[in-house]
């Protein structure tokens, strides 16, 4: 008998850590793969929306706005993105794509304990993954889901 697939999930990690990094998003100017970075190091400041393929270059301030399958700080669609079974399926980046494969993928699914602190929204801080939607959770959705995750890893790559 096989050991099934284990993902531990650790305490805290908002859905925003995840957009620290590059964040692949479709250019608004030719539809091709763009990339939303930091433009200093600071946590959530200004970003610049590159795009190698048309020139295109934008400055934005440090505001964001949050929800939905487009980067916090233009608006811009994400590129990691797919319709499943009437939702959409989205990631930031390769890094949390593959965070969301991991956790798809486990049959056998543990968090770790963690401080119970406010977080902004007034919520108890909950990590990424505990605040996913059911029908990314379920066991029937499992290889579709792992499949879509696939594709969106081996796009991130190229």
């Amino acid at each position: 008998m096989t050991e099934p697939r284990r993902f531990q999930d650790g305490p805290g990690g908002d859905l925003s850590d995840w957009a620290l990094e590059d964040v692949l998003v479709v250019c608004p100017s030719c539809g091709e793969r763009a990339v939303v970075r930091a433009v200093d190091d600071a946590r959530f400041g200004a970003r610049r929306l590159v795009c190698p393929s048309c020139a295109l270059h934008r400055e934005s301030g440090a505001d964001t706005q949050w929800g939905g399958p487009v980067d916090p700080w233009f608006r811009c669609e994400l590129y990691l993105r797919a319709e499943f079974r009437g939702h959409v399926l989205w990631a930031f980046n390769a890094h949390h794509a593959a965070h969301l494969r991991d956790y798809v993928a486990a049959q056998l699914r543990e968090r770790k304990p963690g401080p119970f602190a406010a977080c902004r929204c007034g919520d108890l801080r909950l990590s990424m993954v505990e605040r996913l939607p059911r029908w990314m959770k379920d066991a029937h959705n499992r290889e579709p889901l792992v499949a879509l995750l696939d594709d969106f890893l081996a796009r991130a790559a190229a």
